[in-house]
Parts: structure tokens; C-alpha cells; sequence
């Protein structure tokens, strides 16, 4: 039989090993949210980067946009504002949505 002292001792080191596991999950999280929130800057960073570029390109050069090209823009901005995207790329698709997409064939 296992004396009062040696169980004592025994919960005593499973408590600190818990807390201790416990204690590096948290700094696991901790470290896998700042990786997401840097995740999320990037992926937000180039989408309007992208969309910038479409700007430049279809409103300013007035190049032909093809129906594809308007397709993926409009599906890259709903997703650049759910990733919680600003204005900018609101004042953008506002211009590239007023262009008439053409069906380009070449």
C-alpha cells in the first residue's frame, strides 16, 4: 500500500505537469493566432493589391477586360471583404464594376 506521503507527492508532481502542459498549449495558440492574424494581413494585402492592379489596367489604361477577369475580381473582393477589407478596395471595384466586361476570344 502507498503511504499518505507518497500519494501526496504523487498528485503533487501530476499538478505541476499538468500545469505545465496546460501552460504550453497556451503559448501554442497564442503563437498559431499570431500566425493567422499575419495570414490574414497578407492575404488581405494581396488581394487589394490585385485589385489595384486591375484598376490600373482596365480604368486607367482602358485596356478590354474579359468576363472571366470580372468574374474572379468580383469573387476576389467578396472575399477581400470578409476578410474585413477597407474602403480602398471598395472605391476600386466601384470603378471596375461600371466597366462592361467584353467576351474575349483570342
Amino acid at each position: 500500500m502507498i503511504s499518505a506521503a507518497t500519494e501526496q507527492l504523487i498528485t503533487s508532481i501530476v499538478g505541476l505537469l499538468a500545469s505545465g502542459v496546460i501552460g504550453f498549449l497556451i503559448a501554442q495558440v497564442k503563437n498559431l493566432t499570431k500566425y493567422q492574424r499575419a495570414r490574414l494581413i497578407i492575404d488581405k494585402a494581396s488581394v487589394r493589391e490585385h485589385i489595384k492592379t486591375a484598376y490600373q489596367k482596365y480604368v486607367i489604361d482602358g485596356k478590354k477586360m474579359s468576363i472571366l477577369t470580372y468574374d474572379e475580381l468580383l469573387e476576389e473582393y467578396e472575399a477581400y471583404k470578409l476578410l474585413g477589407g477597407n474602403g480602398t478596395g471598395e472605391r476600386y471595384m466601384n470603378e471596375i464594376k461600371a466597366l462592361k466586361p467584353y467576351l474575349i476570344i483570342d
